[in-house]
């Protein structure tokens, strides 16, 4: 099922990350964003769940480190990595670091770093508790990365697009003269003003790669 968000991380990892993944999540959901995380599910499965994300946030631990630059690699963490910087791409991920002694990103390791050093990332839970006050805030910031993602910025736009959509379906009306018109208020009096590009029936609301900019919603109309 497609959600905002996918969670990855070590399933094994202490009892206290764990805790913080899991409030993690709780508090997207207050936000009202959907998640999904790793868990006793089969790799297809959880392949799935990744592909249908929008940003994977990697928690990283000493545990999660360990596991992704080891020599196995049927490692449920290295495939869940691997998997979504194939599908995802890094532009897409953000590192949520966990443990106080992964701040400094050159002790990341190999893969981690490699892919994901350039990535903005969220430090604020590496010092803090996962029953700290500050932990809504923490989230909260984690949103602000993620929205500067390339997948959640077409998110934006697209739920903006088909709101606009409907606001622009409202007020087209049939005049006593038959003939068809789109503006941004309704007025029952024959319009004398062309309309000449999608610009202006839009009402400013189109820019250079917004699909209404092509006249999607039907052309302009003189």
């Amino acid at each position: 099922m497609p959600c905002d968000f996918y969670l990855l991380h070590d399933s094994l990892d202490n009892p206290t990350n764990l805790a913080k993944v899991a409030r993690c999540r709780k508090e997207l959901d207050e936000f009202h964003y959907t998640s999904a995380t790793s868990g006793p599910a089969e790799f297809d499965e959880v392949a799935v769940a990744i592909e249908q994300a929008k940003v994977v946030l990697v928690f990283v631990t000493g545990s999660f480190v360990e596991r992704l630059s080891g020599a196995n690699f049927e490692d449920s963490v290295k495939k869940e990595f691997h998997h979504a910087v194939a599908v995802r791409t890094a532009a897409n991920m953000i590192p949520v670091i966990l443990d106080g002694l992964l701040v400094s990103k050159g002790s990341w390791g190999s893969d981690l770093e490699q892919q994901l050093g350039n990535q903005p990332c969220s430090e604020e839970w590496a010092n803090a508790d996962v029953d700290d006050d500050k932990c809504k805030s923490i989230v909260s910031n984690i949103i602000t990365l993620a929205l500067t993602t390339p997948a959640m910025k077409k998110r934006r736009k697209s739920s903006n697009t088909s709101e606009k959509f409907d606001a622009v379906a409202e007020v087209v009306v049939a005049t006593e003269m038959g003939r068809i018109q789109r503006s941004g208020v309704y007025d029952p009096t024959p319009s004398t003003t062309s309309v000449d590009c999608c610009d202006q029936a839009c009402d400013g609301w189109c820019d250079d790669d917004c699909d209404m900019g092509d006249c999607d919603l039907g052309g302009c109309f003189d």
